[in-house]
C-alpha cells in the first residue's frame, strides 16, 4: 500500500476503499446504537450493580493508593476503612436529612393554629365568593351545599394534623414505590 500524500489527489481505488471503510464504521456505529437503545434498558437492571461497583472502585482507587503508600496500610484494610468512611458519610447525610425533615414537620405541627387560622380566613373568603355564586341557585340547594361545607370545615379542624402527618409519611413512601417500579394496583374496571 502506498503512503498517503495529502498534496496528491486520491486514486479511484483509494477513494473507494475509504468510502467502504467509512460505510462499515458507520454501520457498526449505528448497529451499536441500536443495540444500546433496544437491549440496553432491559439489561440495565442486571448490569447496574456491576457498573456501580466499577464506578465505585474507579473513584476510590486514588484514596486506596494514598492509604497504601502514605499511611503504609495494607490494601484490604484500606478498602475496609474506605467502605466504613463511605457508609458513615451516607449515614450522616441521611440522618441530617431526616432530622431536618422532622424539625420542619414538628414546626408545622407546633404552628398548626396559625396555619389553621390562615386556612380558615382563606376558607371564609372562598365561602363569601361561593355565597355570591350560590345566590343563583334555589334555597334548598344552597342550604345543602353550605351544610356540607360547614361539616367539612369542622372535620378538617379535628383531623387536620393527623391527615398532614399521614400525608407526609404516605406520599414519600408512595413515591418511592412508584419510582422502584413495584406492581401497581390494577385499574378500576369501567
Amino acid at each position: 500500500m502506498d503512503a498517503y500524500d495529502p498534496a496528491q489527489p486520491l486514486s479511484r481505488t483509494r477513494r473507494q476503499q475509504l468510502w467502504v471503510r467509512l460505510a462499515i464504521r458507520g454501520a457498526i456505529f449505528v448497529g451499536l446504537l441500536l443495540l444500546v437503545f433496544v437491549f440496553g434498558p432491559p439489561l440495565l437492571g442486571y448490569v447496574m450493580p456491576f457498573l456501580l461497583a466499577f464506578l465505585f472502585t474507579w473513584l476510590m482507587e486514588p484514596l486506596l493508593r494514598f492509604f497504601q503508600r502514605r499511611l503504609r496500610m495494607p490494601r484490604k484494610a484500606g478498602a475496609i476503612v474506605l467502605i466504613l468512611i463511605l457508609v458513615a458519610a451516607l449515614g450522616g447525610i441521611i440522618t441530617a436529612i431526616v432530622l431536618r425533615l422532622w424539625g420542619e414537620i414538628s414546626s408545622l405541627i407546633n404552628n398548626w393554629d396559625q396555619v389553621w387560622n390562615t386556612f380558615q380566613s382563606t376558607y371564609q373568603q372562598l365561602a363569601q365568593d361561593m355565597q355570591r355564586w350560590l345566590s343563583y341557585l334555589p334555597q334548598g340547594v344552597q342550604d345543602v351545599i353550605l351544610s356540607l361545607s360547614d361539616r367539612l370545615l369542622a372535620w378538617l379542624r379535628g383531623a387536620g394534623p393527623v391527615l398532614l402527618c399521614v400525608g407526609l409519611c404516605v406520599f414519600p413512601a408512595g413515591l418511592v414505590l412508584y419510582r422502584c417500579g413495584l406492581p401497581q394496583p390494577p385499574p378500576a374496571s369501567p
